[in-house]
């Protein structure tokens, strides 16, 4: 068997951006958000998936890129494919969720401080 034979599928893709010794993750659009961000546009904390404190959901954890609500931690995730991005839910009494702040990647642009790392499936 040779590199032919096998059908690769990308399932994700995130970038990792050093700006003055700071570490920023960004996505594609169309790409599901598997990065550590863990505070929405506002500022606020995210939730833990795996928490019903201090608000209750019913996300499935199949919806989730780890497939596991303990694995998704308190990380912005998109389990309902809202289209204004990866979410979560809040620890804020009064918010219930809200939009995470990913920055959107340049694509077309792949500098030397751009680490990729992509996940595949692979069939064989």
């Amino acid at each position: 068997m040779n590199c032919d034979d096998i059908d690769v599928t990308t399932i994700g893709i995130i970038m990792i951006h050093m700006r003055n010794g700071v570490i920023s993750d960004c996505m594609n659009p169309g790409d599901r958000y598997v990065g550590n961000r863990r505070l929405t546009l506002s500022g606020r904390t995210c939730q833990r998936w795996d928490s019903q404190s201090p608000h209750k959901h019913n996300t499935n954890p199949i919806d989730l890129p780890e497939a596991s609500l303990s694995e998704a931690s308190n990380f912005c995730r998109n389990p309902d494919n809202k289209p204004t991005g990866p979410w979560c839910y809040t620890t804020d009494l009064d918010v219930i969720w809200e939009t995470c702040s990913i920055h959107m990647c340049n694509g077309r642009t792949f500098n030397k401080d751009i680490a990729i790392y992509y996940l595949y499936i692979i069939h064989i």
